[in-house]
């Protein structure tokens, strides 16, 4: 009768392997263990994903006091794209001032 050993139990049998520094032969005969069945059990553990880790402190949230800008910096005028249902591409410079009509404008279209 073969005996079943979990996967914890071949965990550490691959750990106490790897610190033995013997041959896989020698330490499997010594044990009692199939090499085939170490080694497959091996790359069975190495490819799982290792448990996450809880943090060693929670994070924590800081207080944030915001203060206004004093000046507000000039935004360079951009170039908006809208692509149309029918494939028509409409592009055109936009500046700060114009932006809020050009998108009341833009949602007409839709």
């Amino acid at each position: 009768m073969t005996r079943r050993l979990s996967a914890k139990q071949w965990s550490d049998h691959i750990s106490q392997h790897a610190a033995s520094k013997q041959p896989l032969a020698a330490y499997c005969r010594q044990h009692g263990l199939a090499i085939a069945t170490f080694r497959h059990w091996r790359n069975k553990l190495k490819a799982e994903p290792a448990p996450a880790k809880p943090p060693a402190t929670l994070p924590t949230l800081v207080p944030v006091k915001t203060v206004p800008s004093v000046t507000t910096p000039a935004v360079e005028p951009a170039l908006m794209s809208v692509l149309l249902p029918n494939g028509a591409r409409i592009e055109m410079r936009v500046t700060e001032a114009s932006f809020p009509w050009v998108l009341k404008q833009v949602g007409t279209l839709a």
